[in-house]
């Protein structure tokens, strides 16, 4: 599915729901998981690949869901419900009650079928939806640009798509015959999950012993290392990669080689390329001409959220808001994996956003404050939690993010808080805090040696009032969440509260007998007992 936007528009709360002909939603999707396609005309088109999206006669709903983060009262708006196949009234979601427009096409399997790549596309002259028409002929699918039949009179800048070209990764090939030629302590090469290891500067440092190393020199150390090589990094490829990335000389092959490949975000994360070769010339983005942003509703400006290569870490000059615990691992299977946020006291959290991400950059979870359990007020600092369903352990990381921000109608924009890691530094290729590296609290949980107890977690401690002026702990604590932490002396100033009341209401009931129950056995006086 495709949308088309004015240049500028923030999408952040931009949410489309896909409808059953019954009114309900089978689906949800929020635009600010889809790509970035180009601005043609002043109209920059966003597109997502769909899992699925049903045959008709359904649905789909797209609706602004930020502006009921207006600070003067907006409320959430369906901008479009449109349907394939019949008219639709939506039952539930943020449509409920509204009654969809058919679009008078379709596409189908049968008689006249679709063919493999085609889409449905608006057509005609115009620069708003109103003015084009749904074309009654399918095209070749124009996903993320302007489509086949529409000319854009709305005036503005043109540019490409953001550059999508994947860098090039060489690296040499070599046989095992080769690396069993390399085993002496003076040149050593150890293979390692199909990776070649240069190990000759490494051996004498080994924590253990040099022998280790030396045993296995000249060959497939992979079943070794699984079993007790290098156990300070905690036996996953991803750590030996991160930590020996210097020391790789090559990959095994039946014979000697050297390969050029593209590489995709797991095999620069995972896979031993030792050069990286930039895009070619022909696929250097082009650079957007510098004009003022369209913008339809109070929203932040593009620059603010576009992904860029790198971006600085975020400021830690001051954190009023701040991750103040978490838990991700622990002896045995994990449990009770959580995280904790403390706030000043009377703080909105509608907009704070926690994105998770694994050590490649990428988001696997996300969560937003809303939903955490709102715990203590101590010295004026109010701590908020959620018990989590999983927390990947390191090296991983999580991003606070100020979300609402981006709806100021004075201009404000989404902002990282903090973007914190655990076991290295991650650089976020996606979500808010796409292009921002993360920093290492410098403490780790586990599960191997020295194993962290069931129910303690990592704790930032120390004096202060704010994020920046205290420091995550070395030792692992039992677990406070929803209260201030073990070692912290908040200094703010302010009032302490407790949680707010979770008791339960007591209940009353009468209990009687079944003897009792058979006394009521006439269509004037009927009682019948169902599960108790």
């Amino acid at each position: 599915i495709e949308v088309a936007v004015p240049y500028g528009t923030d999408v952040l709360g931009l949410i489309l729901e896909f409808y059953n002909d019954d009114g309900t939603v089978y689906q949800t999707e929020g635009m600010v998981d889809f790509v970035h396609g180009s601005t043609v005309g002043g109209l920059t088109f966003y597109y997502k690949e769909l899992d699925s999206m049903l045959n008709g006669p359904n649905g789909v709903a797209l609706v602004d869901a930020a502006a009921a983060l207006d600070p003067d009262g907006g409320t959430v708006e369906v901008l479009e419900f449109l349907s394939y196949g019949g008219t639709i009234v939506a039952t539930e979601g943020l449509a409920s009650g509204f009654t969809s427009v058919d679009i008078g096409v379709e596409e189908n399997s049968d008689e006249y079928p679709t063919p493999v790549g085609f889409s449905l596309q608006k057509g005609g002259e115009g620069c708003s939806g109103d003015e084009f028409v749904w074309q009654a002929e399918s095209f070749a699918s124009t996903a993320g640009a302007d489509n086949a039949g529409m000319t854009i009179t709305c005036g503005g800048i043109d540019t490409t798509a953001p550059p999508t070209a994947t860098p090039i990764c060489k690296i040499s090939v070599v046989t095992m015959e080769e690396v069993a030629e390399h085993d002496t302590p003076e040149d050593l090469w150890i293979a390692l999950f199909g990776t070649v290891y240069d190990f000759t500067e490494y051996a004498p440092e080994h924590k253990g012993t040099p022998e280790v190393i030396y045993n296995i020199a000249g060959t497939d150390g992979t079943q070794e290392f699984n079993a007790a090589l290098l156990e300070d990094h905690h036996h996953t490829q991803g750590k030996l990669y991160r930590t020996f990335r210097d020391d790789i000389v090559a990959i095994v092959g039946e014979e000697s080689d050297e390969v050029v490949i593209e590489c995709d975000e797991e095999l620069r994360t995972y896979s031993p390329f030792t050069e990286f070769a930039p895009p070619a010339d022909d696929e250097e983005p082009a650079e957007e001409p510098a004009e003022e942003p369209v913008s339809a509703s109070p929203v932040a400006s593009p620059e603010t959220n576009a992904p860029s290569a790198v971006r600085d870490t975020p400021s830690t000059d001051s954190l009023p808001i701040f991750i103040s615990e978490m838990h991700y691992d622990n002896e045995g299977s994990d449990e009770d994996q959580l995280i904790e946020v403390a706030v000043p006291y009377g703080t909105d959290v509608l907009g704070l956003i926690l994105e998770f991400y694994n050590d490649d950059g990428t988001v696997y979870q996300t969560e937003g404050m809303v939903d955490f359990v709102h715990g203590s007020t101590v010295g004026g600092l109010t701590f908020y939690y959620k018990e989590l369903d999983s927390m990947l352990n390191g090296p991983n990381g999580v991003a606070l993010v100020d979300a609402a921000a981006a709806l100021d109608p004075d201009g404000g924009t989404v902002e990282v808080l903090e973007f914190l890691s655990y076991g290295g530094t991650i650089v976020a290729t996606e979500g808010l805090a796409s292009g921002f590296t993360s920093v290492d609290i410098g403490v780790e949980e586990n599960s191997d040696e020295y194993p962290t107890p069931v129910g303690f977690s990592l704790q930032k401690g120390g004096e202060g009032c704010s994020g920046d002026e205290f420091v995550w702990q070395a030792e692992s604590f039992a677990s406070t969440a929803g209260a201030d932490n073990a070692g912290m002396t908040i200094t703010c100033g302010g009032i302490d509260t407790t949680a707010p009341p979770t008791a339960t209401p007591i209940c009353k009931i009468s209990v009687v007998t079944m003897e009792e129950v058979a006394e009521h056995d006439t269509p004037e006086d009927l009682w019948i007992a169902l599960f108790g």
